[in-house]
């Protein structure tokens, strides 16, 4: 499965790949960095060294630095928030690893403040719960907000960051589309 990040200079494009054996359950992560004709500037492997590596997404920051969320899905079948960041030149800058929700880092965004602002779910029992939450660009969690209801579905799909320091998040709750809007500090309208 490949996540795509897009161009930033003109000249690269930032491309991310889980890949692993499904057989010995051990997936990790691997960013490129390309030219437009597809060479190889630089690759980074993000190593899950006791789970599977699952998928989430990518972007490029400002700075040109490389962010990716998803999650860890250890043998217990427990997920924990997984989020990156490597510098432009594919050096790790920091990670940080949250196993205390179950939470599946499903999409990462920049902020109007330069910070970075994480959405996905956390899976519980007979439903998922939508969590959200914010971090600096050093890997320190903000503060993080957590929405359930029993025997619903809530999985975001993407965020967008507006000027007020509010949210618009698109998610699908159940099989219908449906769009949050979440204030500066995760609180829902």
């Amino acid at each position: 499965h490949l996540v795509l990040a897009g161009v930033t200079d003109g000249n690269n494009i930032s491309v991310g790949e889980y890949y692993g054996s499904i057989k010995y359950f051990d997936y990790d992560f691997i960013v490129y960095k390309l030219t437009l004709d597809g060479n190889i500037v630089w690759k980074h492997n993000i190593a899950e060294p006791d789970g599977a590596a699952l998928e989430g997404s990518l972007i490029e920051t400002r700075e040109g630095n490389v962010v990716l969320t998803g999650a860890n899905y250890k043998a217990l079948g427990i997920l924990g928030l997984v989020l990156n960041m490597i510098d432009g030149n594919g050096a790790a800058l920091w990670n940080y690893r949250n196993d205390e929700l179950a939470i599946y880092g499903k999409c990462v965004e920049e902020t109007a403040d330069n910070n970075l602002i994480i959405t996905g779910y956390t899976d519980l029992i007979h439903s998922f719960g939508f969590y959200i939450a914010k971090f600096s660009k050093t890997g320190t969690r903000t503060w993080h907000e957590h929405f359930y209801e029993s025997g619903v579905t809530i999985i975001p799909e993407s965020v967008v960051s507006l000027g007020d320091g509010g949210y618009f998040v698109n998610s699908r709750i159940e099989d219908v589309i449906g769009i949050f809007r979440i204030d500066s500090e995760g609180k829902f309208y």
